[in-house]
């Protein structure tokens, strides 16, 4: 059975990281053993402020920002992308005229949102293209990567909003 389970050191014990993962260890027979592999020392207190944050960012967001999302998880790719993050193209559309591209992006970033994908339109000229950032999931990328990702997302939000991840802070902090 594939179980997929973050542990965190404390002492020589491993305990689950959160609830989700205390869970799953239920699921096995007690006494069990159980092999794993470790992947990477990433920061969960890091990673929890920073999706934290992105939340709180998104409340703040400016309703005549060119970019509009309800969802977080959607609002953090076009961040990631936005911030230098390396990134799929999912679709290149030309399109007969920039005012043609400019009404396309707006239709592609309408579907988007309804279907709930972490994808989103950007244009430039009469080209579309639909993107999407590669993972920043613990296996796939180490923390010092992370911290250097994380500093780039604010720097977009201080030019976007004026308010940097750091600035979330206490909000974050109440609602913890």
């Amino acid at each position: 059975m594939a179980l997929e389970v973050w542990l965190k050191r404390v002492g020589q014990t491993l305990i689950p990281a959160t609830q989700r993962d205390s869970e799953a260890l239920l699921k096995c027979p007690e006494g069990s053993v159980l092999k794993f592999k470790t992947s990477g020392h990433r920061s969960l207190k890091h990673l929890n402020f920073f999706f934290a944050a992105l939340a709180k960012a998104l409340m703040n967001w400016p309703e005549a920002h060119e970019f509009q999302t309800k969802r977080v998880d959607r609002f953090r790719a076009w961040l990631l992308c936005k911030a230098g993050e390396e990134y799929r193209e999912h679709l290149k559309y030309v399109c007969s005229s920039e005012d043609t591209a400019i009404e396309m992006t707006s239709i592609f970033n309408d579907v988007l949102e309804h279907l709930a994908v972490n994808s989103f339109a950007v244009h430039s000229g009469n080209k579309v293209w639909v993107l999407r950032p590669v993972s920043i999931a613990f296996e796939k990328m180490k923390q010092d990567e992370f911290n250097k990702v994380s500093q780039r997302v604010s720097d977009v939000l201080k030019e976007e909003i004026g308010m940097a991840l750091d600035d979330f802070k206490k909000e974050v902090g109440k609602a913890a």
